[in-house]
């Protein structure tokens, strides 16, 4: 019989519910649990394990990052911040990176370093993605209607989310096309 949350699971849903927009990767909820990034295989699992189990009580979700090692990145499903920042960190990786931008005789220039945190908030501010009618701004309204009960507006969504996939997969065809 179970005697309820564990320390690991309190401490992620303490994370998750004080930062709302935010994200965590596992090694981010390792440093908050056992105040060090690097942990054992065990640890880690037992870190996954309590946080998809938070995940699903409070309605947050997962982005796996497309690298080798996948990482997980849990975010709340029901914030375009925490989905979109989550997204891009899962498809562009940790780190910092260098700004770059077009010099006046119209070459490529290397510019400053930027942290991890700062690239991420500008990705998201200019992606289109991410403003309202972006996929991704439909796809939390749908998440928030679906947590709500109200299945009308979920599928009314969900049918704009497929044009907006329909159309943003014939402009790569024309791309393509046009490329050729």
């Amino acid at each position: 019989m179970s005697k309820g949350p564990g320390r690991i699971e309190r401490a992620i849903e303490a994370a998750f519910k004080s930062n709302p927009d935010g994200y965590f990767s596992v090694p981010d909820l390792a440093h908050l649990i056992y105040e060090r990034k690097e942990v054992t295989r065990s640890e880690r699992v037992a870190i996954q394990r309590a946080a998809h189990r938070v995940a699903e009580r409070l309605h947050w979700t997962t982005h796996r990052a497309s690298k080798r090692g996948a990482e997980l990145i849990f975010v709340n499903a029901l914030s375009l911040r925490s989905y979109g920042f989550g997204w891009i960190r899962a498809r562009h990786g940790g780190g910092g990176h260098h700004e770059y931008m077009r010099g006046l005789d119209g070459k490529i220039m290397r510019g400053p370093w930027i942290t991890e945190t700062e690239w991420i908030t500008k990705k998201f501010e200019t992606d289109d993605d991410m403003k309202p009618g972006g996929i991704f701004a439909l796809q939390v309204e749908h998440n928030i209607a679906v947590v709500n009960g109200e299945t009308e507006r979920a599928a009314q969504i969900e049918i704009e989310i497929q044009r907006e996939c329909e159309a943003t997969w014939a402009a790569l065809a024309e791309a393509l096309a046009r490329s050729r």
